[in-house]
Formats: C-alpha cells, structure tokens, sequence
C-alpha cells in the first residue's frame, strides 16, 4: 500500500484530487481512515529517484555468510551503505555486471526497449537513450566512431558548495560555548554582516580565534587582507592533491611561516609546538577531524596515496554513471571512455576568466561539454588510465618533463604524450592552447535543439468541475468521457481547460473564404497516430462549426496531423517555440539565444550575483566597484542595438519597444535598479519568463507572445524539424503545404 501511495503521489505531483480519487478507488475506509488519508494528502511528493525498483529489490548475497537479500534489504539490515553492498564482498555487483553486459551490440542495433532491463530510473534511460541517438548521428556525420568519450561526473552535495548553516551562524553556535574565554568573539562576530564571511581569510580568522594555524602568533586584524602577511596555505599540498576544502584543508597563516613550507606535510617541530593548540580547537568543535589528522600526520604520502589523489580526478564511483558507461562502452568498443570532474571545469572557468551566466541563455550547456572535453583530455594525456604507474614512473625519471606535475598548475606547462600535445604554451609562458579555446567560446557557434513530442497525461489543466448552468457554454468536456450517461454536460457539469497533445494543421473554407489554422488536438482524443483522418476530421467539423457559430463549414481538410508543442517555427520573419493554447490564439517563446562578448558576460555574472544576493558592494583588487552605472549603461545600449540590427528586430513589439523608447529612465534609475532590470531582460529572453519592466515604464508582466492560430493571415510561417543535433533541418511552409 505505502509503496503505491509514494507512486501515485509522484505521478499526479500536487494534483491532491486525482490522488485522493486514486487511493479512494483502492483502498476503502476500512483499509486507511478518513484522517490517515488527510495526513498522507498533505504530504509533499516531488521528482524521481536516481535509484529504480527494478535495481533496488536485485537479490544478492554476502560472500562471507550467504544471507540472499535484496539491495535495499541489505542497506536496512546491515551497517555497509550502497557503495559497499556494491564491492566484491557480496555478489550484487556480479548480477549488476552480467545484466549490463548481456547482450554486445553496435550502436546502430540498439533500441530504446534495449534499456528496459537495466538496472537504471526512468529519467535515466531517457538522458542516456537521448544520449546515444546524439552520437548515432555524430557518427553518421563523421563516418566513424569518436576515439574518445568524455563523460561529466557531476559534483557531490558535499562539493557544490552547499551549507545547511552559514558561515556565520557556525561562528556564533561555536562562540556562544565559550562566553567565559577573555575575548567577547561572538560579540564580534555578530556584528558583522553576512557576506563578510564570504572572505576565506575572514572566516579562517575567527575560526582559529585570530591566531595564525603554525605558530599560535596573534593576527593582527587591520592587516588581514594584506597578501604581503597572512596567507591561506593548504595543509596537504596542491602539488599533490586538488583539495580546497575550507573545512578540511585550508589555514589561515603568517605569510613567512607560508614560504618556508615545502610541498609536503608540515615540519616535525610546527606539529609538536601547536599539538596541543590544536587538540584544543578539536575538542570545541573549531576544528574538523580530518583537518586535525592533516595537521599531526607525520608519515609521508605513499605511491598508492600520490595516484589515488590523482584518480579522484579521473574515476567515477558512483553505480548510475558507471551504468551509463557500460552502455556507452558496449556501442562503442573502440572508443576510450574518460571520466572528467566537474570541479576541474569549474575551476578552469574561474582560472581563465570564463564565467558562464545560465540567465543569458543556454549556450552554455554546449560550452560546458566542449570544456569538459578541453580539461578531462589534458587530464587523459597527462597522468593516462593507471595513475599508479604513471606516479612509479615519475618516481624513476623524477626529470622527464612528462614525469612532473603539479595538480594547481597543470594549464601552466605543455601536456603531451607520446606525440599527442593535449595543452601548449608558448616560449614567453603565455598560454598558447587557451586562445584557441577562448576563440571557440566567443564563436556562439553551438546548435540549440529541444525535444519536441507529442503530449500525453491527463485530459484537463485542471481538475475543477464546473456546473451544468456554467458548462453550457464552449469547451467544456464530460468529467468521464467513457460513461455516456454523463456525456451531456449541460445537465451533469463538466471540465474545461482541456489540455492538448499539440497541434493540427486543417485548412476550411466559410462564406467563401480560405482559412488556414492550428487547432489544437485534445489529449482525450487518444494518440494521434492511432486517430484515423475520418476521426479527427469529425471533431475539428464540430468544433470549428461551433466556433463559428452554426455556419457552414466546407472542405475540411487535414495538411499536417501532429505538430506537438515546443515546436521551432519561423514566424514573420523571428523564430519561436510554440506553448499552449488560450482561447483562439498559441502562446510562443522566444527561440533566440541572447548572445554577448566574454567581457560583458563576466560582468553580467556580477550581476547576476549582486541580485542574488542582494549585494552591489563587490570591489575589484584596486578596492574599486565592480557594478557601475556606465557598465549598465553599456550593456543596456547592447540590448537596444540587438532590437534593432539583429533577428530580435523581428519581435514583437512589446518588450522590444519599451528597451527601445526608455533609455532616459534606465539611466535614471540607481545601480541596484539597474541591475535588476538587466536581469529581468537576460531572464526574458533566455527562459520566456515574463519581464518586470515598471521601472522604465512598461509592464510588471510583459512579454507574453502569441500568435492568432489562424496563420492564414501572417505573412510568413515555417515549421523547422531538426534532428536531435541540430545538424539536420527540414522547413516546411505551413501557408502552403
């Protein structure tokens, strides 16, 4: 029971109707109360597992006391968690292997019903079936199989940057325990607003009571920010490990304490003379106890260790990834799949100043695999498939320029192996290989394409039953359209807001008149692959008669069956996605990408953070402010140009016009105004949300678009197909097909 409640809850989301009906309809008063139903209606369920059922309840056995239970048994009953149920202490991993390895296929041979027996979620299969459908025509366009792979492995919860509590509200929970100590430091600390504490240095400061970490010596706070005194050091060295946990591996210290450290663990005589400072800040929570053992840890790092730090960088553990590799690697044989760290994207992003703006628009997707591809390489060539052997043999020929490394500055020396220069710099130190990438970045070259499919699901928007006086008016349906005894919903009520599977082209004439028009398809109708034409021309003869109120309708004529929403269309001249329906018109969006210079796009990440967090206060190195009201200036002055020399000249009139007619009142309005309108603009364009533009005198919703379903009277309208890269486009005259 609890198991198909947790089901139906997820199917009908926040539907609490067709729940209820739903649970009502299997389980009487006798089964669950009333009341129990009440509690469970006012339960939250959202999103999908990454985990299927099918995956879960796999039997399997230890191979220590061949107890069958099934995974998810196993993690309730035993202390191992998913990971180590996984290992070869019990066999779940050899039954997840031989089902993953059943049957060897080429990529042309594979079928979406290929993936039903995997151990994968719903929402899996679909990105991984999408997936190979891209590199099917990938392959198809460049007449054989790629050499390489790469497969993002996306960042842990622990990673992301994500904190349950500030920064701040740690300080004060640690500070209010020890109110007795000389200095009031949670006094202090309150005081000071929130984002202070984005500082590292400022954090690390109170968190070791401003004391530098190696001598115990006071910091003097005035100096802080001086680089010239006081440094952030990582305790196990960047030379071997990409770590910069704030919690685990950073310290705040004197900057000549900073400079006699070498890349390796810390003097024997700083461990001895802080020991027990540091026990201190262990036991009052001020310290971690990884960063403890990082600090006292006396013994150097061993081979295994030096390629393990490396292999993080390299090997994915998670079982969902690996599941998708299998499949990859089986369509694939001879192709190399190379796992690649988002952080390491990430922060080559931020290393050569290549911030993406997910408000702008969706290149960056595209951008964001191209550099996955950039860094997981240079990674591939350097330290290859076996770290181990690799750190063995730098160990033998510590010289050999391909030997040395430093995971902090691998884009700052040439990569190559064997021939293959994966990462070039130039004789003066420049880097030579990121002015290609930069070049490739600013080209906004990447095709954009979204799945566009029939709809299906429930037959109403929404799930309100209307009376039978209120019914009596167009568009209302039966509330169950298999029971003719409620067919007639002028005596029994009905439903309205019907929702459609998308649209059908249908040419007719009245009075005389052509009329071309997309009317939209019920889902209730059934699939329009299983409609008949005679079918589907018996509706729209009922509906467009009734639109037109009684008049005759003539030469009914079907010119395209199914035309789902989210389509690409050219219309007038601009290109939008189609939406929904409201009343006799289509709402569209705006297809579009919003595209700006590397230069702007940092400074609108500036933005976008400054609205964010509500924090316009950001200063440069010089101590100067980053937002201006000359930048804005610049930037809005880019949005005009782009209304009236670019496609978006095409547009409808009413976001274009008032960016176009109200300069003077942007340039009135303060920086934080200002930045605000910016990002409504970015938002508006890149996700079709509706633009709050009161400030310069326009709409607090403005830019919903829509199109008159009767396209016989617009000038131009196209219907683009493409394929799921993008490579491949067909145009279809929806005027004269």
């Amino acid at each position: 029971m609890i198991e198909n409640i947790i089901f139906w809850g997820t199917v009908y989301g926040n539907d609490k109707k067709f729940l209820k009906e739903r649970i009502r309809e299997t389980y009487s008063t006798d089964m669950l109360t009333d009341q129990e139903l009440k509690r469970i209606l006012g339960f939250k369920f959202t999103g999908w597992g990454r985990l299927s059922k099918s995956f879960l309840m796999m039997e399997g056995a230890s191979k220590k006391d061949g107890v069958i239970r099934s995974l998810i048994g196993a993690m309730w009953e035993t202390n191992d968690n998913l990971m180590e149920l996984l290992s070869s202490n019990y066999t779940y991993i050899d039954t997840l292997n031989a089902q993953m390895q059943r049957a060897e296929k080429t990529l042309s041979e594979w079928k979406i019903e290929d993936l039903e027996d995997l151990y994968l979620s719903a929402p899996v299969k679909r990105m991984v079936w999408q997936t190979m459908n891209i590199l099917k025509e990938l392959e198809q366009v460049l007449g054989q199989a790629p050499d390489r792979i790469f497969v993002e492995m996306s960042r842990e919860e622990g990673e992301k940057g994500d904190r349950k509590a500030s920064r701040k509200q740690k300080l004060a929970a640690l500070y209010k325990a020890i109110q007795s100590e000389d200095k009031v430091w949670k006094k202090e600390t309150e005081d000071l607003p929130e984002n202070a504490f984005r500082s590292k240095k400022l954090y690390l400061y109170y968190l070791q009571n401003g004391k530098c970490m190696y001598t115990g010596e006071r910091i003097e706070l005035q100096d802080l920010m001086s680089d010239n005194l006081y440094d952030i050091d990582h305790i196990y060295p960047r030379h071997f490990v990409k770590d910069d946990s704030i919690e685990n591996n950073l310290v705040l210290v004197k900057k000549e304490e900073n400079a006699h450290k070498s890349d390796e663990l810390l003097e024997e005589s700083i461990r001895n003379k802080m020991y027990s400072t540091w026990k201190g800040m262990l036991d009052k929570g001020f310290m971690t106890p990884e960063k403890f053992h990082r600090l006292t840890r006396s013994t150097p790092f061993t081979e295994e260790e030096k390629a393990g730090f490396i292999s993080r960088q390299l090997v994915e553990t998670r079982q969902g990834t690996k599941a998708v590799t299998q499949v990859l690697q089986q369509a694939f044989p001879q192709s190399e799949i190379v796992f690649v760290k988002a952080g390491n994207v990430s922060d080559f992003r931020k290393k050569f100043a290549l911030y993406k703006v997910r408000s702008v628009n969706d290149l960056h997707h595209a951008q964001d695999a191209y550099l996955n591809i950039v860094v997981g390489n240079v990674y591939y060539v350097k330290f290859t498939k076996d770290p181990l052997n690799f750190i063995r043999e730098a160990s033998k020929n510590p010289k050999d320029a391909q030997n040395q490394y430093n995971m902090d500055k691998i884009f700052e020396r040439n990569v190559e192996r064997n021939g293959e220069k994966a990462w070039g710099i130039d004789t003066q130190g420049q880097i030579a290989t990121i002015a290609i990438v930069k070049k490739i970045l600013a080209s906004h070259s990447p095709l954009v394409t979204r799945q566009c499919v029939e709809a299906h699901g429930g037959i109403t928007r929404k799930a309100t039953i209307w009376n039978a006086k209120t019914a009596e008016g167009m568009g209302y349906i039966p509330v169950k359209m298999k029971d003719f005894r409620l067919q007639d919903v002028t005596r029994y009520g009905g439903l309205t807001a019907v929702a459609v599977s998308g649209y059908t082209l249908v040419e007719y004439y009245v009075k005389g008149k052509c009329y071309r028009s997309l009317e939209p398809l019920p889902i209730y109708l059934g699939r329009s692959e299983n409609l008949t034409e005679e079918q589907i021309l018996a509706y729209f003869e009922q509906t467009i008669s009734e639109e037109y109120k009684g008049k005759p309708v003539e030469n009914l004529r079907i010119c395209r069956k199914m035309i789902p929403a989210k389509s690409l269309i050219r219309y007038n001249g601009m290109y939008y996605y189609l939406g929904g329906k409201t009343n006799n018109r289509i709402e569209v969006s705006n297809a579009v990408q919003l595209c700006f210079g590397q230069e702007q796009m940092n400074y609108l990440k500036k933005v976008e953070k400054a609205v964010d967090k509500d924090d316009y206060e950001e200063q440069d190195k010089n101590h100067r402010l980053v937002l201006t009201k000359e930048y804005n200036q610049a930037i809005y002055e880019q949005f005009m140009e782009k209304m009236e020399k670019t496609l978006f000249k095409n547009l409808f009139d009413a976001v274009k016009q008032s960016i176009l007619n109200n300069k003077e009142k942007f340039e009135c309005l303060s920086i934080e105004k200002q930045c605000y309108l910016l990002m409504q603009l970015c938002k508006h364009f890149c996700s079709g949300e509706m633009a709050d533009l009161r400030l310069i005198g326009g709409a607090e919703k403005a830019g919903k678009y829509a199109i008159g379903k009767k396209i016989s009277e617009a000038q131009e309208v196209v219907l683009i197909c493409q394929s799921v890269t993008g490579l491949f486009q067909r145009e279809i005259d929806l005027l004269k097909v």
